[in-house]
């Protein structure tokens, strides 16, 4: 075992999973895509599962089980574009998988894993769209950043946005969703995305428990959690070679972030889902105030989070009591969901050879 794959086991993890989703739906083209390919508020479990039995068989599966769930995601990802059914393969697309959506042999629904690897190709749109879409790199917002916000919405609503635009610091233009925003699961570059707000996710998550890495450790585990995406379309010299050409890219990236009405309401049945069993709707309550608080101050408000100096309270208890009690739990214990998962991912593929 080594530092990644001792972190990569761990549950705690997962905590960080809505705060992932959420940053990459915060790309117009993500929130689209997942809003037209994707279904949080009917199946969020199915939805959860893919996601992470795809991140465990990565890190954690035999070469024949990663290629097996790299093959499930990628035949998911097929009919996940912004155009219609290609004729012919685009240059980043697996030749195999050009078919149309009903493809027999499919084991998993276009929806299945939309969010896991759907992102933008481009964008452009007209300024006076600017007042319905907030950038998050700005200081136009409604609220100060030490203003709290005191939204709320209802189990299954769909958020509203009561911000004012933040202005977008490099031109006078912006993106909203809709008919003129492309996207595609198999572009690398979202997919590049996606497998950074997991890696970013994840170390946030760990370092609050575990405390921060040492630079040895810290850099094996960003270069090894790059199998995130280039098990799928991403090549590898893609992926920043150093954690101070990540942090580069990150910034850079999340000041291109902008919240849309479409990622508003994904958010919303995310957070809010509506065909959930008691145990879950018993712990959404935990799952958001996680979400929001590793959340920046932007975010929150452009997402329309309740916030409020006792949320962040509570916060701050949670994550105090989770690093005195979690670390002392059994191993078993905390790596309980990792061999759950990988459990049931075997079981599929002995009853389904060639899914």
């Amino acid at each position: 075992m080594s530092v990644f794959t001792d972190m990569a086991a761990e549950a705690v993890l997962l905590a960080g999973g809505g705060r992932a989703i959420l940053l990459q739906i915060a790309n117009p083209a993500v929130g689209l895509a997942v809003a037209r390919h994707s279904d949080f508020a009917d199946r969020p479990l199915d939805r959860f599962a893919n996601t992470v039995t795809y991140a465990y068989a990565s890190v954690f599966g035999s070469p024949a089980e990663r290629a097996a769930v790299t093959a499930r995601v990628n035949r998911a990802h097929v009919p996940v574009h912004s155009g219609t059914v290609h004729s012919s393969p685009a240059p980043d697309r697996p030749r195999d998988l050009a078919t149309t959506p009903d493809q027999p042999g499919t084991s998993t629904t276009p929806d299945q894993h939309a969010a896991t690897t759907t992102h933008l190709t481009g964008t452009a749109t007209t300024p006076d769209q600017h007042a319905a879409t907030p950038h998050l790199n700005g200081t136009a917002a409604a609220t100060t950043p030490d203003q709290p916000n005191t939204a709320t919405t209802t189990p299954g609503q769909h958020a509203t946005n009561t911000t004012t635009p933040h202005q977008l610091g490099k031109a006078d233009t912006t993106a909203e969703a809709n008919d003129t925003v492309a996207y595609d699961a198999f572009e690398p570059g979202a997919q590049l995305w996606v497998a950074a707000t997991l890696y970013q996710s994840a170390i946030t998550v760990y370092e609050k428990v575990f405390g921060v890495l040492g630079p040895d450790d810290a850099e094996d585990v960003y270069r090894r959690y790059a199998v995130l995406g280039t098990a799928l379309q991403v090549p590898e010299q893609s992926w920043p070679a150093t954690r101070a050409d990540f942090e580069r890219y990150w910034a850079a990236s999340v000041a291109d972030l902008v919240v849309t009405d479409e990622a508003r309401r994904v958010a919303s049945d995310l957070l809010h889902p509506r065909t959930a069993p008691a145990w879950l709707r018993a712990l959404m309550p935990i799952v958001r105030l996680a979400t929001a608080g590793l959340l920046t101050p932007e975010l929150r408000r452009a997402f329309v989070l309740p916030w409020s100096a006792r949320h962040q309270r509570s916060f701050d208890r949670l994550f105090a009591a989770t690093r005195l009690l979690y670390p002392h739990l059994p191993a078993r214990v905390r790596h309980l969901p990792r061999d759950r998962y990988l459990r049931a991912l075997r079981r599929s593929l002995a009853s389904h050879p060639a899914s």
